[in-house]
């Protein structure tokens, strides 16, 4: 029997994928296409990357070191994603121009949250 999420072949009689731990008896559907996934955490991680930086300037500086922490773990996931995704060309630049923008936002937005604390 072949695992519906993984595709690992499994013994007649197993209950759950030794490779993946999926019941076997249940259909497998991925919940989020992978290209909206990609679309929403790297305009996630200019979000937060931006709003780091304008949260600095203004000067609360805790709220720019959280939200810059988090814009640079989303940009970081978002460009791994974006190597991973198998996008060509134009779509590929296009999001890595947004998560390298979001990344450079979020450490700016970081560091300036710092030196306002």
């Amino acid at each position: 029997m072949k695992c519906p999420k993984c595709g690992r072949e499994s013994e007649e009689g197993d209950i759950f994928c030794q490779g993946c731990d999926w019941q076997l008896n249940k259909p497998y559907k991925e919940s989020i296409d992978p290209v909206n996934k990609i679309v929403i955490i790297s305009f996630a991680a200019l979000i937060f990357g931006t709003a780091a930086l304008i949260v600095s300037l203004l000067g609360f500086g805790i709220y720019g070191v959280v939200f810059g922490a988090i814009g640079l773990v989303a940009s970081s996931f978002g460009q791994t994603f974006v190597r991973a995704s198998g996008f060509e060309g134009q779509q590929r630049k296009v999001f890595f121009i947004i998560t390298t923008v979001a990344l450079i936002v979020s450490i700016c937005g970081f560091i300036f949250g710092i030196f306002k604390l």
